[in-house]
């Protein structure tokens, strides 16, 4: 938090609205991720007004969405409702998939809240279609599959709930599977990795030794050649003695 208060006088300083309207936005998810809802709501506020003056769409929608779920913890899910809408008017004139997707992940939360059964099945239905049809978005369907089985659990609708369920523990398990299989490639990578340096210093200490065993091979042959000259010396030494006596 003291990070982003710092950014954020910095960035009123400096008259820079695009880095100021980003830290009011970080400032009001940390104390959203402290639970201290209605303090985050007044910097989500600024956001929005200070992404409209600079134009910053995606900054504005994350503020507009960030309103939502503020309001939506507090239990007012009429303001909740009104901002999830402004969001989702905004986001279906553009093509950020995700965003949308998480949208109608929150109006269906929302919707089953304030008891609107049918409608929150509705919003599973059209988060549904983007999570089947769009890359990179299963990651959001078990969330998908519980709302919704546990809103046709609210309604009656016994087999269907279980048998979203089902789907859902089915989806989990391959998704573990893939995971623990993407885990076991990551380690035996590795493995590889590191079989592969060893094998390396293992040669390169190999040619250290094969080097210090030529070094000790040299300096016994120079001792052998020392101990020659030193017997020849000797012999020369005699030599010329016999050379004197004589």
């Amino acid at each position: 938090l003291d990070f982003f208060l710092r950014a954020k006088d910095i960035a009123t300083r400096t008259s820079n609205l695009q880095s100021l309207a980003l830290a009011e936005n970080n400032i009001g998810v940390t104390y959203f991720d402290q639970k201290k809802f209605t303090q985050a709501i007044p910097y989500f506020e600024k956001t929005q007004t200070l992404s409209q003056t600079t134009k910053n769409n995606n900054l504005y929608l994350q503020a507009t969405t960030n309103l939502g779920t503020s309001y939506e913890s507090l239990n007012e899910y009429g303001k909740a409702d009104t901002f999830y809408k402004a969001a989702e008017s905004q986001l279906l004139k553009g093509d950020n998939y995700e965003s949308l997707l998480v949208n109608y992940i929150n109006q269906s939360s929302l919707a089953g809240k304030q008891k609107k059964y049918q409608e929150s099945l509705t919003y599973c239905d059209k988060a549904f279609y983007y999570v089947n049809n769009f890359q990179g978005l299963d990651k959001y369907k078990h969330t998908v599959f519980e709302n919704a089985a546990y809103i046709n659990k609210l309604l009656g609708n016994y087999d269907k709930a279980f048998m979203l369920q089902d789907s859902q523990i089915i989806y989990k398990d391959a998704t573990k599977s893939k995971k623990t299989n993407q885990e076991i490639l990551e380690l035996q990578t590795k493995y590889e990795k590191k079989k592969k340096e060893f094998r390396i210093n293992l040669l390169a200490k190999a040619d250290s030794i094969n080097s210090l065993r030529i070094e000790n091979q040299a300096i016994q042959i120079n001792r052998q050649l020392l101990s020659l000259a030193s017997q020849q010396l000797a012999i020369s030494q005699s030599s010329l003695q016999i050379v004197k006596d004589s």
